[in-house]
């Protein structure tokens, strides 16, 4: 977690408008920059891996803190767990996500037909679609062949 730098005088709290990165915060930052989309367990399981020792609950808690602040994009179906990558924007605008409700992998969607269903959106019913944010939810690949057989 980042803290704030804060000085109590007399009852009142100035706050210097520093903030310092915790030890956990950068592990938890470096695996998700080796990775794409993650589960708390995900991430959990590759720090431990790596030695790191960092508590289930300090990973939430981080990791929503880091969304509330806008350096990490949380996805959640509404069932299952949710997914969190770092925001890149510049990886993400312009185009919508695949969410697999199964395994939980969130896959980048560049796509013609979607760019033109966007336009349609836009022109037909005035309303513009945030791309970057938009999650379509249903099986990836794997897990539907896995749920075919």
């Amino acid at each position: 977690m980042q803290f704030e730098n804060r000085f109590q005088i007399g009852g009142w709290a100035m706050n210097t408008g520093k903030t310092y990165k915790t030890r956990q915060r950068a592990e938890i930052e470096g695996v998700l920059r080796d990775g794409d989309c993650m589960t708390v367990r995900d991430i959990c399981a590759r720090l431990a891996s790596s030695g790191a020792n960092v508590g289930e609950t300090t990973v939430y808690r981080t990791l929503e803190k880091m969304a509330a602040e806008g350096d990490v994009r949380r996805y959640d179906p509404g069932k299952g767990a949710a997914v969190y990558r770092l925001a890149d924007d510049r990886r993400c605008d312009g185009h919508v996500h695949l969410r697999c409700l199964r395994c939980g992998a969130l896959e980048h969607l560049d796509c013609g037909f979607i760019r033109r269903m966007e336009a349609h959106i836009e022109k037909e019913h005035g309303f513009t679609l945030d791309s970057g944010r938009t999650v379509l939810y249903g099986l990836c690949g794997r897990c539907g062949k896995e749920r075919a057989q």
